[in-house]
């Protein structure tokens, strides 16, 4: 039998992650990462090429778990997909601001232009399209463009979460909140029928 792997992918992107938090993106070297996690450096060039690779499956871990956390505000009343769009969104950042940092930072394109191993960049497809399906179907049931769906759920909820950060404060927090679900919903609104555009699926995650 093979003997256990003592420094999993999972290991390694849990230290990854927890050094972004402390020295940001660009002071986390492959040793600072190593160290976190008692690794020798070899452990780590063993699973990824270079620090760009290792950032780079870190960004489609969190980027998976953030579109879970928006399908979740796909299953909502149709009455309530903005506002839990941006509940969900709004949660999520203030609970994992490290993550959405980096997943802020970088847009897919970032990846997929660069010279990517073919399996990063099928998992930064498939989890786009993914989102994009989903929000496809509940765009032509709820009658909207779903463009106008992309900003109600992912835009507009990401923007506005990305200024509460920075503004740090209770009161801001709850203004940009109502501010938000407003736009969204507005949005969201029924209108009459328009010409379906389904949007490239590397678009939906753009820097702002």
């Amino acid at each position: 039998m093979a003997a256990k792997t003592k420094f999993t992918e999972d290991d390694i992107l849990d230290g990854a992650e927890r050094v972004v938090g402390t020295r940001g993106l660009d002071g986390a070297s492959i040793a600072h990462i190593a160290e976190s996690i008692g690794a020798p450096n070899g452990s780590i060039y063993h699973r990824f090429a270079s620090k760009q690779h290792l950032l780079g499956a870190l960004w489609v871990r969190i980027a998976t778990a953030y579109r879970d956390v928006l399908l979740t505000a796909l299953d909502a009343d149709d009455r309530d997909i903005a506002a839990k769009a941006v509940s969900c969104t709004f949660d999520w950042v203030e609970r994992n601001s490290t993550r959405a940092e980096l997943l802020m930072r970088f847009r897919t394109e970032d990846f997929i232009e660069a010279d990517w191993p073919t399996e990063v960049v099928d998992q930064i497809k498939a989890t786009n399209a993914t989102l994009v399906a989903n929000l496809a179907t509940v765009a032509t049931r709820l009658n909207v463009d779903v463009l106008d769906m992309i900003l109600a759920v992912i835009d507009i909820p990401a923007a506005f979460a990305r200024r509460s950060i920075l503004l740090n404060d209770a009161k801001s927090n709850e203004h940009l909140r109502r501010r938000a679900s407003q736009l969204s919903e507005s949005l969201l609104a029924p209108r009459e029928p328009s010409v379906g555009r389904t949007p490239n699926v590397r678009s939906v995650t753009r820097k702002q």
